[in-house]
């Protein structure tokens, strides 16, 4: 399978490449670039970056796998993003993210099977006053309840 970006793809890539030092400074932004455009990071989209980059495809790989927003598969229409912090742990995210996941039918980072919801955990989303807390599609949603969540579910159908 042949990889290459858009038009629109390659003028952005020019201009990160500009506006970064080179070396690692200038991998998020293409990352979320490639992300943009493929959908999702697969190993031949990795392997395309770290060639157009001049790094091992393993440093891109690092990168990857490590950011909770880059992902390898492509997500659901509606991303569920779950906080694992501490505060959040401490006040129930471990519960709460076991039931979604239950009431979802899906495991850990799984989509459900019409393609809708992906749900996975992230390590902090910066909003221990809110604790439990997730972020669905970028939006931050907590302190959690499941009536709440119901909620959330309901409307985004």
């Amino acid at each position: 399978m042949k990889i290459a970006l858009s038009a629109a793809g390659e003028a952005r890539f020019a201009r990160i490449l500009e506006r970064y030092d080179e070396g690692d400074t200038s991998f998020l932004p293409a990352l979320n670039l490639a992300q943009d455009e493929f959908g999702c990071l697969s190993p031949d989209v990795q392997a395309y970056l770290a060639g157009r980059l001049g790094f091992p495809v393993t440093r891109v790989r690092e990168l990857v796998t490590f950011y909770s927003l880059l992902h390898e598969r492509p997500w659901g229409r509606h991303l569920v993003l779950f906080c694992r912090s501490l505060t959040c742990r401490m006040l129930g995210s471990v519960d709460f993210l076991s039931w979604a996941r239950e009431r979802l039918g899906i495991g850990g980072g799984e989509t459900t099977p019409d393609g809708k919801f992906t749900v996975q955990e992230a390590e902090c989303i910066g909003a221990c006053e809110r604790a439990p807390a997730c972020l669905i599609n970028g939006v931050l949603h907590g302190p959690l309840d499941r009536e709440k969540f119901e909620r959330f579910l309901e409307d985004l159908k």
